[in-house]
């Protein structure tokens, strides 16, 4: 009898299209750390001094690339499972305003403190900067001791989560955790700290970098009012190199530079010249972004350029914000249609915020999916 072969048939791939793309990114980017490598062993072997850094520094741009897409991959699983917002903010579960600078965020500062009103959640529950009776002080931190429901400002992702283990219920925070064997046998088991519960519900704004950076160094450093020193030449007065030279030596009146907004609110420090002046040649470079990654991914994303879709997102997502509409208003826009940089001036702005611009094109997709979330509930 002859031999005869089986035939199963192959399940049929739903997006071969994005699978061979996916697959095409990890080829090159695994040849073009290869080609870094030799390169940078070439160096090594002529004993060139400038070899670890540039190791480094491109080695850990190429990761950052992968690491990124690592987190795009992930966008529609974590945007399918997050929880809307409570209908209440609780003191147990606050509601968290992150105001990223030159995003709009004066304007929906204000757009929370107005809906707050609405919902009947009064002022001593509120820690909002320059909304009721708080005094107008932006970069000001709040009160531990006054426990409020809705808090809204130029706040740090983590200095938050750290004043909600301080002073929230501790059940509510210390779920998690572990055991282990100790060297006599004896078993312990031990609370841990699991950076991906909830401690609060949170939105935040983001904007194309580029206009960001530009926006910011026009407002904060070449309005008149400015102290001594001020103002310095509109973006549209200065070369590549003047950016290149200024942005990360250049802070406001405030003790703030204008590069890394993301690293400022979603990463881990809170020391502004290592925030300012943050690039690829740090060796925790790659964890932080990876922090700041998902940080961000916790929190429902807004763009008051996109200010209608904007609204569905808030819609669907946040309850008590029902109603909102984020384009009627627009506050502390000082920018002019010539403030527009040169694409050389561009790339050098890229380069000098290059773990905001991963995290930009991180934030276009968690916008994106919930936007289609909102739309198609």
């Amino acid at each position: 009898e002859e031999n005869k072969t089986m035939h199963v048939p192959r399940r049929k791939d739903k997006n071969p299209g994005g699978r061979c793309l996916y697959t095409l990114k990890m080829v090159v980017l695994f040849l073009s750390l290869v080609n870094v490598a030799f390169f940078i062993m070439q160096m090594m072997s002529t004993g060139d001094a400038r070899c670890n850094k540039i190791d480094l520094y491109s080695t850990n741009k190429l990761l950052g690339e992968l690491k990124i897409e690592e987190w795009k991959e992930k966008v529609p699983t974590i945007v399918s499972n997050m929880n809307t917002a409570l209908k209440t903010p609780m003191r147990w579960r606050p509601f968290v305003y992150f105001h990223t600078r030159k995003c709009g965020g004066s304007s929906v500062r204000s757009i929370v403190y107005q809906m707050a009103q609405r919902a009947n959640i009064t002022d001593n529950n509120l820690w909002i900067p320059c909304a009721g009776h708080r005094p107008c002080v932006p970069f000001s931190l709040p009160d531990p001791k006054q426990d409020a429901v809705i808090y809204g400002g130029h706040l740090n992702f983590m200095h938050m989560t750290n004043i909600m283990r301080e002073v929230k219920e501790r059940q509510n925070l210390l779920q998690e955790t572990g055991t282990l064997s100790l060297e006599n046998g004896e078993n312990v088991t031990y609370h841990k700290l699991e950076d991906s519960y909830p401690v609060f519900d949170c939105v935040t704004t983001i904007r194309p970098t580029v206009k960001r950076v530009v926006s910011c160094w026009n407002y904060r450093f070449n309005l008149p009012r400015k102290p001594k020193g001020f103002p310095l030449p509109r973006s549209n007065e200065l070369e590549p190199q003047d950016f290149a030279n200024l942005l990360p030596k250049a802070y406001d009146q405030y003790g703030g530079g204008c590069n890394n907004e993301m690293a400022r609110v979603f990463g881990s420090s809170v020391d502004e010249t290592h925030i300012n002046t943050l690039s690829p040649s740090d060796p925790r470079f790659v964890q932080e972004l990876d922090n700041i990654a998902s940080r961000i991914s916790k929190c429902f994303i807004l763009r008051v350029d996109r200010c209608e879709d904007s609204n569905k997102i808030i819609e669907h997502f946040i309850p008590w914000m029902r109603g909102t509409d984020m384009c009627s208003r627009h506050a502390n826009s000082k920018g002019q249609s010539s403030d527009e940089v040169s694409e050389e001036a561009g790339a050098v702005i890229l380069e000098q915020n290059y773990i905001d611009e991963l995290i930009f094109n991180l934030g276009e997709d968690l916008f994106e999916k919930q936007l289609e979330r909102a739309t198609s509930s």
